[in-house]
Parts: C-alpha cells; sequence; structure tokens
C-alpha cells in the first residue's frame, strides 16, 4: 500500500502565532484558503508538520529566505527533532524559533478534499496538500507511521 504523509490537525496548528512563522498564502492561494474555510491555517500548517513528522521534509526558510536545506551538520540537527514532534513535547512553532524559520506555506498548495463514502465502519475527511519536494533535502521515512520510502 503506498500512502502520503498525514495525520490529524492539532490544536495547536490553528494558532495564530504561527502568523509571524510562516510565508503564504499568498495571492495565487487565495481561492484555496477559501476552499479550505475558516480552519484553513491549521490544514496548511498540519501538512508542513506531517510532511517533517514522517518523511523528513521541511518545507521552511531560512534566516536569508532560501528554502531550507540539508548538509551533513543540519541533516542530523533537523533529524532529532523529529520523534519530540511527534511525540508532541515540542510544537513546529518551538523548532522554527529555535531555527530561525519560517514555514513555506506559499509552497504547498492545496489540491483537494475527499470525505470516505457513507456506510464504511470508520470515516475519514481529508484534505490533501501537493508539493515539491524541497531542492537540498532527502526525505526519510521515520519507521513508526511510516515503514519505507520511494
Amino acid at each position: 500500500m503506498y500512502v502520503f504523509p498525514g495525520g490529524r490537525v492539532d490544536g495547536d496548528d490553528h494558532l495564530h502565532l504561527y502568523d509571524d512563522l510562516r510565508v503564504g498564502p499568498n495571492e495565487a492561494q487565495a481561492a484555496q484558503r477559501d476552499a479550505l474555510g475558516f480552519e484553513w491555517r491549521g490544514y496548511w500548517i498540519a501538512g508542513i508538520r506531517e510532511s517533517f513528522e514522517e518523511a523528513g521534509l521541511l518545507l521552511a526558510y531560512d534566516a536569508s529566505g532560501a528554502l531550507v536545506r540539508y548538509d551533513d551538520a543540519t541533516r542530523e540537527r533537523f533529524e532529532r527533532y523529529r520523534a519530540p514532534l511527534h511525540a508532541g513535547e515540542l510544537t513546529l512553532a518551538d523548532i522554527c524559533r529555535q531555527e530561525d524559520l519560517r514555514l513555506a506555506v506559499d509552497r504547498i498548495h492545496f489540491f483537494n478534499r475527499f470525505v470516505t463514502p457513507f456506510g464504511r465502519p470508520r470515516r475519514f475527511d481529508t484534505r490533501f496538500f501537493i508539493a515539491e519536494a524541497p531542492e537540498g533535502q532527502t526525505g526519510v521515512h521515520d519507521d513508526i507511521e511510516t515503514v519505507d520510502s520511494r
């Protein structure tokens, strides 16, 4: 079975504190923001957070305004954030503050929404996002929710 990184929107994902820690959505994403409705912020933040937790890809800009790139030093440092983030011991906002990052909401796009049909024992209401993997980053599955990468 193939799956994309994903999960639930955490309560913290909706917080306005992310307004100072993100770039976007931009004007070209206005229709996407409108389609997501009042809770648009939480969905975008959750998409970035889950991609980092499960796939090791972090859509964020560094202090110079460039997308985060992994090298030998930064790859190991960012990898150490993933387990505490997943465990709820720190937030994506904490990582942004510690690393002087701004989340690249302008680089991830709302694609569609899918609700599992009636009659299923468990129903899901899911928003799908799409983004290009940041140049200079190689994703690595977390071996918890995702057990292989392709």
